[in-house]
């Protein structure tokens, strides 16, 4: 009943016209559509009945749901024992004749029932009698057209709520897959370049370098004698000296050139479109602004630097990075805060393999 939504509800034609048909084709002063709940019967229409409700006590539509086929008729209500004393018999509006047929739910629930009253003892013919089941027949439609409506509203509003919380979980997994490709890039403490960034961007460079037969530098950078200082000072100032360096590195390198964290304590840059001349004076850059710092005592950094040039080893982006890994760890045998080209070692020699 509930689910309707009708009790309560203002007039409406489709339910008016029904009771005005009931009343004209079985000649009575009085028919309306009747919604019983549990303590009262409500009028939805009423034709030629001013109240518009009354308790569920003295509802005669409510005896009609007990009825095998769903019709009740009560041709003298004063002679029935089940309505002679009723304050609507005694009273007004003095009923003396009654027919009602269910209204059923979907599920056949009754719901209330298309009613008939006279004041006189009086009883319908068939005909009559299946005029009001076809008027009460189109008074369901129109309630089920109504709970249709509601479930189909309900449905829309369900799929609204659904399609929003979709919405809301579609942006999170955006905005966290952004957040993953962030990580992937960058690194998380120092916030350079990652070393899985650093993998594919050298790759691409380089086949840039090669397709457009320009010059491309890489220089290894490692920060000195950097196991001493987690060990004397722990890991925490060790990953701050490590963010330090990162941004002194960052500061001084040009807009187009790459600056990532290759593992540890050691960093990538990548200079596209650098000459070996030109790569060194950067390389020298870079070991000079760490040197001169300045950093919080006790604290001396200084970095090793080897560097390589795609011009002189251009086999593969793999093979340039391990020629300056050589010069790096050549720069680092060398007495270390040096700058060593793979270009400068003799043909055929092996890196050294020091201690960092």
């Amino acid at each position: 009943m509930h689910r309707l939504d009708l009790l309560d509800t203002e007039p409406e034609p489709a339910f008016d016209d029904l009771t005005m048909l009931a009343a004209q084709i079985c000649g009575t002063p009085i028919a309306l559509v009747s919604l019983v709940d549990a303590e009262r019967q409500w009028f939805k229409s009423r034709c030629g009945l001013q109240v518009c409700e009354t308790s569920r006590e003295v509802s005669m539509c409510a005896h009609a749901f007990t009825e095998p086929d769903g019709v009740l008729v009560v041709p003298d209500a004063a002679l029935d024992e089940r309505f002679a004393d009723s304050p609507l018999v005694v009273g007004e509006p003095y009923i003396r004749f009654y027919g009602g047929v269910v209204l059923w739910s979907p599920d056949r629930l009754p719901l209330g029932a298309l009613c008939v009253i006279d004041h006189r003892p009086r009883t319908l013919d068939a005909s009559q009698q299946r005029a009001l089941k076809a008027l009460a027949r189109q008074a369901e439609a129109q309630m089920h057209l109504r709970l249709r409506v509601r479930e189909l509203r309900e449905t829309s509003l369900a799929l609204q709520r659904q399609k929003s919380r979709l919405m809301q979980q579609h942006h999170a997994l955006e905005e966290r897959c952004e957040q993953l490709a962030v990580e992937a890039r960058v690194d998380a403490l120092t916030g350079v370049g990652s070393r899985r960034d650093a993998d594919h961007r050298l790759g691409d460079e380089f086949r840039v370098a090669l397709t457009l037969n320009l010059p491309l530098s890489v220089a290894l950078i490692d920060i000195d004698r950097f196991k001493q200082v987690n060990d004397t000072y722990g890991h925490a100032r060790g990953d701050e000296m490590l963010r330090q360096v990162a941004r002194k590195l960052a500061s001084e390198l040009r807009s187009d050139d790459y600056l990532a964290r290759f593992g540890g304590e050691e960093f990538v840059v990548m200079l596209p479109n650098t000459p070996a001349e030109l790569a060194r004076k950067i390389s020298e850059r870079l070991r000079l602004a760490v040197e001169t710092g300045p950093w919080q005592a006790p604290d001396e950094l200084t970095v090793s630097i080897g560097f390589a040039c795609a011009d002189a080893h251009a086999d593969s982006i793999e093979a340039l990075v391990a020629a300056a890994d050589a010069a790096l760890y050549q720069a680092k045998g060398n007495g270390r805060n040096r700058v060593v080209a793979a270009n400068d070692m003799p043909p055929g020699q092996s890196p050294l393999r020091v201690v960092r």
